[in-house]
């Protein structure tokens, strides 16, 4: 076991009248009561912000809860005793050894969902909150998306060191690094670029989410031709330290 990524904690404190918990290793710490009612109120946050009624806690489990052991991390803002905001993630790892890209480990987000019209940008605010309390700073962080405004923050925080990237050479390695996050993943299918091809069913959002840079927007959807529609997902890599 990787020791600094799997010790079970939980981490609270208020922020504006929020409530904002990061727990680490969540199946170990919450229990099946807990975990099944953070599920019913997430599935509420992600109906809203995809506007999918379809949505069940089948579906929602596996982002949030992940499997034991694996350093998993849930972090959630509450107004009252109502979720408003989430994010999961996981350090790349098999339980064992984690997954190395230039000398450092990788940070995988999965999943982030705020709904609208909180006083603090729910989903800023809970990345910032689970990077500052790993016991672990990761050199990259991983993520799928189908929002150029999500690239183009990403990029920005990491200073233009992300992959793919519309200008620059990519790591030779960088074809090799994608197979090894899908497999630490558990997720099938190949990346074309960067992009899966119709993995899920249509898009994460309502409403389009474009990138302030225009140019961005014109590479995500004619370039790599993104459809998220059509249920394509944006594997990103970036390089945070």
């Amino acid at each position: 076991m990787i020791e600094a990524f799997n010790e079970p904690r939980r981490i609270d404190r208020v922020l504006d009248h929020l409530s904002v918990t990061v727990v680490f290793e969540p199946r170990a710490i919450l229990s099946p009561d807990t975990q099944s009612t953070l599920s019913r109120e997430v599935m509420q946050v992600v109906r809203h912000t995809s506007g999918r009624s379809d949505i069940d806690e089948e579906e929602i489990v596996p982002y949030l809860f992940g499997e034991a052991g694996r350093g998993k991390v849930l972090a959630f803002i509450k107004d009252g005793d109502q979720v408003k905001a989430f994010a999961a993630g996981q350090f790349l790892n098999d339980g064992v050894r984690p997954l190395q890209f230039d000398g450092g480990t990788v940070f995988h987000v999965s999943t982030v969902h705020t709904v609208p019209g909180l006083v603090v940008d729910g989903g800023i605010t809970l990345m910032k909150e689970i990077y500052d309390c790993l016991p672990s700073k990761p050199s990259h962080i991983s993520a799928f998306t189908q929002s150029p405004r999500v690239y183009e923050y990403v990029k920005f925080l990491a200073r233009g060191r992300v992959f793919p990237n519309p200008v620059g050479d990519s790591p030779e390695n960088l074809a090799t690094v994608y197979a090894q996050i899908v497999d630490f993943l558990g997720f099938k299918g190949e990346v074309d670029g960067g992009v899966f091809r119709r993995k899920i069913k249509g898009s994460f959002y309502s409403e389009v989410q474009l990138a302030r840079n225009t140019n961005i927007n014109r590479w995500f959807y004619e370039s790599i031709r993104m459809n998220p529609t059509e249920g394509d997902l944006l594997l990103l890599l970036a390089k945070i330290n």
